[in-house]
Parts: C-alpha cells; sequence; structure tokens
C-alpha cells in the first residue's frame, strides 16, 4: 500500500512524517525531563543538548505539530491494509498528544482532567468520599481489630516481606517462571534479555527501562518493601508479557519487520502509555490466573522467600475487596494536583483510602508532583484492557484467545478505545 501527502512545497511519505514525530519528540524531551522514555535509533537524530537558560521554542514546535497534524489530514491511502491504517491511526493519536505537550509547556494551565484527556485521550470515573467509605467498611470488616485499619493492614502484609538477602533468588524463579509462560504465546525476539538491577530511594517502587536491541534494564526499589505476594504481578508487570516484552516485540514487528520508524522513541506523556500501563498491569493475571498464582506464591515463593503461606489465599480475598479503593489513587492526585486539597489532606486521604503508611504516602505525593496525571494509565489502562481482552462472546479455548487479544493489543494501542469486538 502506498501513502502520500503534500505539505507546502514537498511531498511527504508517511515514513517521513513518522520521522520528523521521532525529532520532534526528542527537541521536545530535550526540555522535558521524563518526556522521552526511551530512544533506540540514529544518534544523529538526536538534537544538540539545550543550554539551561534556553527559552521553550514554542512557536516553532507547535507549527512543527500541526504541520504534522495537517499532513496526516490530507493523507491519500491506496489499497491500505489493516496495519497501515493502525499505523495511521496511533501516529494521529502521538502527534495530537505532543501538540497538547508543547502548549503545556508553553505555560497553558489545564485541569487533572483536562490534561488526561489531552495528553492520553481519557479521563477517570469519578466517585464520591460515601463510595470509598462503604469500600472500606467492606475491607475493615474482612480484618477485624482495634488499631486505625491501615496500620491492621500494614501489619498484615508486613508477614508477607521479603528479606533482602533473599529478593534476587525469589525474582530470578520469577522472572523465569513468566518467561516460560509468556513465551507459550508471545514469540520471543531473537537474543531477547534484560538484566535486573537492585536501587534505592526511588519515586517507584520498579522500573524497566529500555534499551534497544531486545534489551532492558530492570530496576527494583529495594528500600521499600517488596512483598512475596505481589512479586508474580511485578515481574510480569515489568517483564514478561509486561513493558519488556512488549517493547522488544514491538521492535520487532513493528521497526525490523515494517520500518515503522515512530517506533525508535517511547514518550513517557502519551497515549501509548494508556496501554503500556494498562497491558502491564493486567499481564499477572494472565500469565498467572488466580489460582494458579495463589498455588505459585504458596509453593514456590513462599518457601523460597521464609515466608509463612497460611495467610496467601486470605491475603487475595482481602485484595478482591481493596479493588473498589483502586481510584482513590488517582483521586487523590486529582485533588491534589487540581489544588483542592492541601498536602496534609491528600496524605490524610492516602493513609485512609489509599491504605498507605506515612512514608507510603509522602512517596505517592512525589510520584504526583513528577508525573502528574500519567497516573490514570495504570487504573483506567488496566480496566480498559481488562474489558477488550475479557469482553462478552469468549468460547473455546479463553486463555488462548485473551493472549491473542493481549498480542494485538502491543501493536495497535488504539484498539484499547474501539468499542468494536475484540480481534479474534
Amino acid at each position: 500500500s502506498l501513502a502520500v501527502f503534500s505539505c507546502g512545497k514537498d511531498v511527504l511519505t508517511v515514513d517521513t512524517v513518522a520521522e520528523r514525530y521521532v525529532k520532534l519528540a526528542l527537541k521536545i524531551g530535550a526540555y522535558k525531563p521524563d518526556y522521552v522514555d526511551a530512544y533506540y535509533g540514529p544518534e544523529e537524530w538526536k538534537p544538540s543538548p539545550v543550554d539551561s537558560s534556553a527559552v521553550f521554542p514554542y512557536a516553532e514546535y507547535r507549527t512543527e505539530a500541526a504541520a504534522l497534524l495537517a499532513g496526516l489530514d490530507n493523507v491519500t491511502v491506496v489499497d491500505a491494509d489493516t496495519m497501515q491504517q493502525i499505523r495511521l491511526r496511533c501516529l494521529r493519536r502521538q502527534i495530537q498528544s505532543m501538540a497538547a505537550m508543547v502548549e503545556i509547556l508553553n505555560g497553558r494551565t489545564m485541569s487533572f482532567d483536562e490534561e488526561s484527556q489531552a495528553l492520553y485521550g481519557v479521563t477517570i470515573p469519578t466517585h464520591d468520599t460515601a463510595f470509598y467509605d462503604s469500600a472500606l467498611q467492606a475491607l475493615e470488616a474482612a480484618l477485624p481489630g482495634e488499631a486505625e485499619f491501615t496500620d491492621r493492614y500494614d501489619r498484615f502484609r508486613k508477614q508477607f516481606i521479603i528479606p533482602p538477602g533473599k529478593i534476587d533468588t525469589v525474582v530470578k524463579v520469577t522472572v523465569a517462571a513468566c518467561r516460560r509462560a509468556a513465551s507459550e504465546h508471545i514469540p520471543l525476539p531473537p537474543g531477547e534479555a534484560f538484566v535486573v538491577t537492585y536501587v534505592g530511594r526511588q519515586p517507584w517502587g520498579a522500573y524497566n527501562w529500555y534499551q534497544g536491541n531486545y534489551h532492558s534494564l530492570m530496576q527494583i526499589d529495594t528500600s521499600k518493601p517488596q512483598y512475596v505476594t505481589n512479586l508474580p504481578d511485578l515481574i510480569a508487570h515489568e517483564g514478561y508479557p509486561g513493558h519488556h516484552l512488549s517493547n522488544a516485540y514491538r521492535e520487532e514487528q513493528l521497526l525490523r519487520q515494517r520500518n515503522w520508524v515512530e517506533t525508535y522513541v517511547q514518550l513517557l506523556f502519551s497515549p501509548v502509555s494508556l496501554v503500556d500501563e494498562g497491558t502491564a498491569n493486567y499481564a499477572g493475571d494472565l500469565v498467572f490466573p488466580r489460582e494458579a498464582k495463589i498455588e505459585f506464591i504458596k509453593t514456590v515463593l513462599c518457601p523460597l522467600a521464609g515466608v509463612s503461606p497460611d495467610e496467601v489465599e486470605r491475603f487475595f480475598a482481602i485484595g478482591d475487596l481493596r479493588r473498589r479503593l483502586e481510584y482513590a489513587w488517582c483521586d487523590a492526585a486529582r485533588r491534589h494536583l487540581d489544588g483542592l486539597e492541601s498536602v496534609e489532606a491528600t496524605l490524610a486521604w492516602l493513609r485512609k483510602y489509599c491504605l498507605r503508611t506515612g512514608a507510603q504516602a509522602s512517596s505517592s505525593v512525589a510520584f504526583f508532583d513528577r508525573y502528574r496525571s500519567y497516573v490514570i494509565n495504570y487504573d483506567l489502562g488496566e480496566d480498559l484492557t481488562r474489558a477488550y481482552i475479557e469482553r462478552a462472546g469468549d468460547s473455546g479455548d479463553v486463555l488462548l484467545l485473551r493472549w491473542n487479544r493481549y498480542r494485538h493489543l502491543l501493536l495497535d494501542d488504539s484498539a484499547i478505545m474501539d468499542p468494536r469486538p475484540a480481534v479474534q
């Protein structure tokens, strides 16, 4: 298929648009920390370093982004196949988000919801305190006691903390299990691998830094407690089939096989993050359906960590109730960033409704300040992913069907917003 459009005196192919998109993203990233999450394209595409006193070139970047969008508006596609249509759709969403980032960097003020809509194309649902109070009441009944519930919950979770000296062993065993399960459904690119290192005092609990050439660096913050009950989800999220495998699979399928050069750059504050975090959050349930996950933790991880398996099933039962509080974290961010609550009130909200200890609540506020409305990508992204993958009509081998839908989302991030029947 062929896709071309005219822009001024130039006649540009979609490949040219994609290249210009990458170069503009890198230039914007010089003014916005964390904007470019990964880049593994040609070295000569990188812009020169920007002086700290440089003024953000708003007019220039706004014009560039508008020209790319205008070009896509006029694109002519001849006999476009499904993948070409996907490419145009996803590229448009990314450039629209980029144009919004240019406005934000120029000083445009947006509310939390306006920002999440502009950057990611979605807003989170709204719940009042009565909704969260009802959910909290059910949780308190499941874990009775005299102390404040957050303290009771924290004491309950502490029995699952992995001793520092055993974290690496437990991590390696979990990585192998996740890799083995994912490889049965997603072909692993040749030579793919990631390295795990341990760090401290980060705003996140774990992070995957994609390096290109099918390699990643995974970092786990061991200054925060790491729980044996959460480790399968964490490794699936950051590794297989989450961020590491997702990026490697895209590199192989979209860059190596189709030469979609836009794949060279990973933009954190962009629509693709809704799918990246949503599929990564869902990955743990895909690798380990509930009963298999409980069995793996009880019979494999607990003995390795020296943790009693007796209360693992109770932990998951309580976790089912806690799901009703999942958007309380996003609501905390929205209230804080919109200036509706003081820092003290936000910390109290996080402690009460998100069950964060004092240190965990402070870490959450630091995360809000740094990543802003990005927080919506975890819970809303997971809900949209789950709805797409598990929508009605499943028959036959349900697990295989879900893996196929998961794999499709990795190549078509726009599908998460598509109300049409999922790809079979």
